[in-house]
Order: structure tokens, then sequence, then C-alpha cells
């Protein structure tokens, strides 16, 4: 019926208007991402000039059926990782539903595990002397639109470690010509303990400045030049701005893990 005809006509519209990238001064970007908005930015930059099939290939396919280097294991290396390993991304077949995230349950095209090892210097009277990180990663990638990476990470061998799992998400948009990086952590307890705000507060300290020196090397490789008038979100608890301050003697995920030993233990 006709009635039935103008329905589907306002319906359609609809859907076409939800979709509508936004325009902000002229400039086309598309949405931002949903699950970001629950959890807490720890970044919020941009990459001037850079594509999503370039950030891509370049830093997150490993080389995987594209002919690009590997990123992510030589970054680790320079954090002072060791026993560092990648696995190759392992793609869903077309016809299937993708990978589901444990914690975001979104779906995605590809995934892979990597494992590193550091070693612990404080409180090694608790637990082995070498502990294990494992990180799964998941990525699917929305045309020009938008790149997305979300990594789930476990920890072997530092006190409460089997209490929670961090969950990043790394979040590549279209902004114009240009990319809008953000990123955000959420630490998802599996068991109760009452050092929940101490160890999500660790975490957030500690896990900022790495994202900030990734986003540096991704940067450099991508060839993008700096932007005087990007924003990163500094904790307000911070006593000196992140540019000033002096960078650890030692990696991240040492800092990071080691700092979780520091909470007293009876």
């Amino acid at each position: 019926s006709v009635l039935l005809h103008f329905e589907d006509l306002l319906r359609q519209s609809k859907n076409r208007d939800e979709t509508q990238p936004e325009v902000d001064n002229g400039v086309t970007s598309v949405s931002e991402d949903d699950l970001l908005k629950k959890m807490t930015i720890v970044l919020s930059k941009s990459l001037k000039g850079v594509s999503i099939k370039e950030v891509y290939e370049k830093v997150w396919s490993e080389g995987n059926r594209t002919t690009e280097k590997p990123f992510y294991g030589p970054w680790l290396d320079t954090e002072e990782c060791i026993d560092i390993n990648v696995e190759d991304w392992e793609f869903a077949e077309p016809e299937s539903d993708g990978f589901i995230g444990p914690w975001c349950k979104e779906r995605y095209t590809q995934r892979r595990l990597t494992t590193f090892k550091f070693k612990r210097t404080t409180h090694l009277y608790i637990g082995p002397p070498i502990a294990i990180v494992k990180q799964m990663h998941y990525c699917r990638v929305e045309g020009n639109d938008r790149c997305i990476v979300a990594i789930s990470a476990t920890i072997d061998g530092v006190p409460y470690s089997d209490t929670f799992v961090v969950e990043m998400r790394w979040v590549a948009r279209r902004h114009g010509d240009d990319l809008d990086i953000q990123v955000g952590l959420e630490v998802d307890f599996k068991k109760n303990t009452m050092l929940k705000s101490q160890i999500k507060a660790g975490t957030i300290a500690e896990t900022k400045n790495v994202h900030v020196r990734m986003f540096h090397a991704i940067r450099k490789l991508c060839g993008a030049s700096p932007d005087t008038d990007e924003v990163s979100f500094v904790e307000s608890t911070a006593k000196v701005p992140e540019e000033l301050a002096p960078k650890p003697k030692c990696g991240f995920f040492i800092r990071f893990y080691h700092s979780l030993t520091q909470v007293p233990v009876n």
C-alpha cells in the first residue's frame, strides 16, 4: 500500500541519516567510537595526512598479507621486553561471523596472540623471577573510515595478576585527510579485591606514557608531521607535563607490572 511504501522510505532515510559522517567546520569525519565513551581515554592525538590503509598496513599488519615490515614486535623490544613472540594474524573465513572479543563482545576479522616476558626486580620473594605477559589482539578495518584493535592483556608471575585483565582499545578514525587516534583502557576485574582502586589508578598512570611513546613511533613510521595542537589526556595528579617528564630507564611493561608488586602484601 501507499502507507507501507512511505513507511519504508522513512525507515531508509533514517538509516542513511544515522550513518552519515559528521561535519565539523567543513571537515568530514567519522563518528566517535561508542565503546571508547565507556572507557578511560589515555591518549587522543592526530596523524596528519595518513589514511586508514596506511596505518593498518604499516602498524598492525606485521607483513601478513602485506609487504610491510613488522612493527609491534620490534617496538616491544625497544620497551626492554624479552622472549617476544608475535604470532601471525588468524583471519576469519568470509562466510563466518568473525572473532568475538571476550570483553567488548564485538566482531573482528582477525586475531593473534602476542607473548613476552620481563625480569622482575621487586618483591622477588613472591612469585617467579620472570613474569609472562599474554596479549590477545583483535582487529577489524572498516573501509577507509576506521581501524580498531582491541587488546586483552593478562600477566602471570606478579601479585594479584589473577584478579584482573587489562582491556585496551586502539581506534583510528578518519577526520578529513587526517586520522584521529584514541586509546581507551578498562581494568576488568575477574575476582573481588580490596585493591581495585589502587590497581586501576596504577594501570592508568603507567599505561598513558607507553601509548604516547608508541604513538610517536607510529607517527615516525607513517611519515606524519607533528601537530602542535594535538592533546593528550593527562591525569590531574600529574606533576609534570608528559613532554617534559624524563623517560624511564626501563620499558613500560616492566614499570607497570612492577608497580603492582609495590602493593603491600600481608
